[in-house]
């Protein structure tokens, strides 16, 4: 069997209490003083994506391309054929109901 019994009381249900509410403040301390460093990282890792975004949508200034501008290209996605095998779409059978 156990060696050590526990005992249910009242100072084992105070000493609980206060280390729970220690360890509630300790936390909210420690999240006061580093939340906001977090929250920086965050947010300039944020920055830094959209920043990576658009320069890879619209191109830098050397690496647009040669066209003059006003022209217009219609690229083809790269990859297989056309998946429309020839059809215009689907037929819908109806009747008119007067």
């Amino acid at each position: 069997m156990l060696a050590d019994t526990v005992e249910f009381g009242v100072p084992n249900m105070l000493r609980t209490i206060i280390i729970i509410v220690l360890i509630w403040y300790g936390l909210k301390l420690v999240f006061r003083l580093v939340g906001p460093w977090l929250m920086k990282k965050g947010v300039q890792g944020m920055q830094n994506k959209a920043q990576r975004d658009m320069h890879n949508q619209f191109g830098g200034g050397a690496n647009r391309s040669s066209k003059p501008e006003g022209t217009i290209t219609v690229e083809k996605p790269k990859g297989g054929s056309d998946n429309r095998d020839g059809e215009d779409g689907e037929y819908v059978d109806y009747e008119e109901i007067k």
